[in-house]
């Protein structure tokens, strides 16, 4: 640079230096300007992709609108419709106040206990093996999902009634191991069962009642009884029927009730009365009782051998006047397969041998039986090994004549259900007859359960049974059954229906005795709000406002006043 000066040179120095700064800079730019080129053509892409989808979900969301719309022309309770299946996103995904768990993980807990009839740990593990795919949450312990279950049990027990004047009430109590009782009464209106038996044509189901009362007491009688019908009768009216069985308690209780309220029909509940029938029916008959034992006979010796397939049904533990049923039917299937005379699943074996000699004789000849001797101790696989080896050694004439009978008397399973079972046999017109008299309690309970009590039963009961060809002693039977029908039907009015049987009570109690049977000393305790949650149609609404409305306190509150100290809190008092 000869002839610059050298001011002239630093500012050469200065421009080089800046141009190639812009240089720099410019290329800079242009690959941001390359970027961002690239980026605005992948989000176009992304835009008309998503586009797309956005028109087929618009569809879609068209479709199923629709498809809503048709189920809830079919579904009056939409409410209860969408939160079962937990379609109010807005709602489920709710966490109530107080609480950290949203409605939609409380609605499936307690689900699982009154649906699935799941333990309040085993709801725990149900949680704990979805979790991470599903829930993405802690899972709760099964102390918090016993306080959700108790909580909304007491919120449906406390909730108001509807006044009326057609209630149907069925009442029953239950123990548990300790001194009190359970007095426990649902409820369900007369136009509501009407609807059910002559609309519905069904018999109920545990979400047509409604728990009225749970009432526990030290000293159940009928005073006791009697009160609680009639403190209830105040707040939702005075009952049109009281159905119940006639234990003494709750017998005289609503008689004394009736002597204040005349006009409500009280009737005895049918599967009691039948039960009671077929308790006088069998207790002094000689033959039943003698069959009875030697099932409970049978049962100890086969249960343990290759004829246990056969083996006669477990006695119950309570009610055993109710096993005749599943008695006379194990009766019935064991002589219908002796009389296919094919014992090939006990055993397929064929052979001769001393037992089977001593049965032939008297049958065959002494040269026949001699010819038999020659293949003794010889065992045969299956019935066609064996005849042809019998084919061999007797002549044309004696094996046409005598091969069945050989058969019989070779087949070593044939001889092992004579041994053991061969006794069923003997009571066979006794078990026709008690097939009749449980075919008249099948017919009888199939009318009343489903269509209800009115003044026609009586009559449909004869007619339904004028095709059974009945023994004489079942006519006894039906003409007792007749009077029951005639005595429960008269206080009835001409058009009217109402209910026969308060099985939908037993079966609500055998669900929570599910739940009380758990409890370390199996007393009557908090498990009783598990009653009223079997009635309900559980919604998220429900969830909602039950755990927003009753605290762990309230609970609390309600166990010591209604209940009192517990067995195990006084136990626990003294090991302290």
């Amino acid at each position: 640079m000869e002839g610059f000066k050298s001011s002239d040179k630093r500012l050469v120095g200065l421009f080089l230096k800046s141009r190639d700064s812009w240089k720099e800079r410019a290329i800079k730019r242009h690959k941001k300007i390359r970027a961002l080129e690239i980026k605005i053509r992948d989000i176009s892409k992304s835009r008309d992709s998503w586009r797309y989808k956005a028109k087929a979900a618009i569809e879609e969301v068209k479709q199923l609108k629709l498809e809503l719309s048709e189920l809830k022309k079919n579904d009056n309770d939409n409410e209860s419709f969408d939160c079962g299946i937990l379609k109010k996103e807005e709602l489920v995904r709710e966490i109530p106040k107080g609480h950290v768990y949203p409605i939609y993980i409380i609605f499936i807990a307690v689900a699982q206990i009154i649906y699935s009839i799941s333990s309040f740990r085993g709801a725990e593990k149900t949680f704990e093996s979805f979790a991470e795919m599903v829930f993405n949450i802690p899972t709760p312990k099964y102390s918090i999902i016993r306080k959700w279950t108790l909580r909304l049990g007491l919120y449906e027990l406390k909730k108001e009634r509807e006044y009326r004047k057609d209630w149907i009430f069925i009442v029953d109590t239950t123990i548990e191991l300790g001194k009190a009782k359970s007095l426990i009464i649902l409820g369900i209106s007369q136009e509501r069962f009407s609807e059910i038996t002559e609309g519905e044509e069904r018999s109920l189901n545990h979400k047509d009642m409604e728990v009225l009362a749970i009432e526990v007491m030290n000293n159940c009688n009928g005073v006791l009884v009697e009160e609680k019908l009639r403190e209830l009768s105040e707040r939702v009216g005075t009952p049109k029927q009281i159905v119940a069985d006639r234990g003494s308690d709750i017998k005289k209780g609503i008689e004394l009730y009736k002597d204040k309220n005349p006009e409500v029909i009280y009737t005895y509940d049918v599967t009691h009365k039948v039960a009671n029938l077929l308790k006088k029916e069998l207790s002094s008959d000689k033959k039943y009782q003698e069959f009875v034992g030697e099932c409970l006979k049978a049962r100890q010796e086969i249960q343990q051998t290759e004829l246990y397939f056969l083996v006669p049904p477990r006695q119950r533990a309570k009610a055993r006047d109710k096993n005749i049923d599943i008695w006379v039917k194990w009766g019935l299937e064991i002589l219908n397969y002796q009389s296919k005379n094919d014992f090939k699943e006990i055993s397929n074996c064929f052979s001769i041998d001393r037992k089977s000699l001593l049965e032939l004789e008297g049958k065959l000849d002494g040269k026949t039986i001699l010819k038999l001797e020659k293949i003794k101790g010889k065992v045969f696989n299956d019935r066609m090994s064996f005849m042809e080896e019998i084919a061999k050694i007797l002549d044309r004439g004696t094996y046409r004549d005598l091969g069945a009978i050989i058969s019989q008397a070779c087949d070593r399973g044939r001889r092992k259900f004579q041994e053991k079972l061969g006794w069923v046999k003997k009571y066979e017109s006794d078990l026709i007859v008690y097939s009749q008299i449980l075919d008249l309690v099948k017919i009888l309970f199939e009318q009343v359960k489903n269509q209800g009590l009115n003044k026609k039963s009586p009559k449909v009961f004869e007619k339904n049974i004028k095709n059974l060809n009945l023994k004489k002693r079942c006519e006894e039977f039906k003409n007792k059954v007749i009077e029951y029908l005639q005595e429960q039907t008269y206080p009835i009015k001409l058009g009217e229906t109402l209910l026969a049987s308060s099985d939908i009570l037993e079966s609500i109690l055998g669900k929570y005795k599910m739940f009380s049977s758990s409890s370390p000393l199996k007393e009557i305790g908090k498990m009783l709000l598990i009653i009223p949650l079997c009635t309900i149609e559980l919604a998220a609404t429900t969830v909602k406002q039950a755990m927003e409305k009753i605290r762990n306190c309230d609970v609390d509150d309600w166990a010591n006043k209604v209940l009192g100290p517990s067995m195990l809190s006084k136990r626990r008092a003294i090991t302290n």
